[in-house]
């Protein structure tokens, strides 16, 4: 339950498994129950189709503001226009579901350097209380911040440039997604550039400040797009 190193096939496949066996479920029923999802699903359906509708259109118009909170929105009515309704919404709902699984196991990887079995145990987490409450915006920002902090760690080094200009955009994407999982996506940078900077404090503080300069300029550069919004 270690490493992976020579298993590269057997990972996959049983992270495979895993993920079949987490989204059986919501495909076994026509609705899943999730408290909160009929008032998304009927909210997206209205800013889909509503205004198509004489009858809805004279009840129901869209006001879009710059607010967070809008990953669903954002999301399901464009895949209801191409996809009925109720298998839009199974898609959202898998996709939260998957990517806070698919975001530990890269952040696992991107700190310890390679695949762990370990790292599958997130699923055992994935449908938690907050998921069986509804609240797909949360579950769907948590799982980006994961990954875009994954993809902040293992690039930084090589890129510095360009995932800060990532980093600004993802901070973007999550201010709009839930402003938690914007919170949670800084938390995670921001303690990584202080491991950092802390392992390597015996190199005095001289040579220390000009990386962290550059280190607070590109947290920075996350940090203020959102802000600004």
């Amino acid at each position: 339950m270690g490493h992976v190193r020579d298993s590269w096939a057997e990972w996959w496949c049983a992270l495979t498994v895993l993920f079949i066996i987490l989204l059986a479920p919501v495909f076994f029923v026509e609705v899943p129950p999730l408290l909160d999802y009929p008032n998304h699903l009927a909210r997206a359906y209205l800013l889909s189709v509503g205004y198509h509708d004489p009858y809805l259109a004279q009840m129901y118009f869209p006001n879009w503001h710059i607010i967070p909170n809008l990953a669903i929105d954002l999301l399901l009515p464009p895949l209801i226009t191409i996809i009925p309704v109720y298998i839009a919404g199974k898609v959202v709902i898998s996709l939260a579901l998957l990517l806070p699984v698919i975001g530990a196991i890269m952040f696992s990887r991107a700190l310890f350097g390679s695949r762990t079995y370990w790292s599958m145990a997130s699923c055992t987490v994935s449908a938690n209380g907050l998921f069986l409450l509804g609240f797909l915006n949360f579950q769907l920002s948590i799982g980006i911040a994961f990954i875009s902090a994954a993809t902040w760690i293992t690039w930084r080094d090589f890129y510095p440039f360009r995932t800060m200009l990532f980093g600004s955009i993802c901070g973007v994407l999550l201010f709009f997604s839930h402003l938690l999982g914007l919170v949670f996506y800084i938390i995670l940078v921001a303690s990584y550039e202080l491991q950092i900077a802390w392992s390597n404090r015996r190199n005095g503080l001289a040579a220390l400040a000009p990386n962290l300069v550059i280190r607070t300029l590109c947290l920075a550069g996350v940090v203020v797009p959102s802000g600004v919004l």
